[in-house]
């Protein structure tokens, strides 16, 4: 009986993962490779522009030092400001509230595709995680 148990078991286990890796809406397992987490922030070099994809009042609540806001609710009034602080050599690193937040990946890839801007990453941590 035990016996019988543990196979059906394993057999329900292994349709659950089958299914599970053919789900299109099954959550993702690790990064994707434009995000990065905190342990890696120091890959990308010095010559790094921290974006800040939250509102401007969480903006002035607090924020990653040096980092400039650019949010999708003012992204066309405060792009004059990003581009004032960016440089062609500069990667941009985006970040929102926490990794769950979806602000950074729609500002990266504006930055991306309306600004021509290649070297554009996501930190999937929580921006309070960044020490710089």
């Amino acid at each position: 009986m035990l016996k019988k148990f543990i196979i059906m078991a394993a057999v329900s286990a292994c349709a659950a993962f089958g299914n599970f890796m053919i789900n299109p809406n099954a959550p993702r397992i690790g990064l994707l490779e434009d995000e990065i987490e905190a342990t890696q922030i120091q890959s990308l070099g010095k010559n790094l522009l921290a974006v800040d994809a939250r509102s401007p009042a969480e903006f002035e609540k607090g924020h990653v030092e040096g980092a400039v806001n650019l949010s999708e609710a003012s992204f066309d009034s405060q792009l004059g400001g990003f581009l004032d602080a960016w440089t062609p050599d500069m990667a941009v690193l985006v970040y929102c509230s926490s990794s769950g937040c979806n602000s950074s990946r729609h500002i990266a890839d504006r930055l991306r595709n309306e600004c021509g801007i290649e070297n554009v990453y996501i930190f999937k941590d929580d921006w309070t995680k960044w020490k710089r």
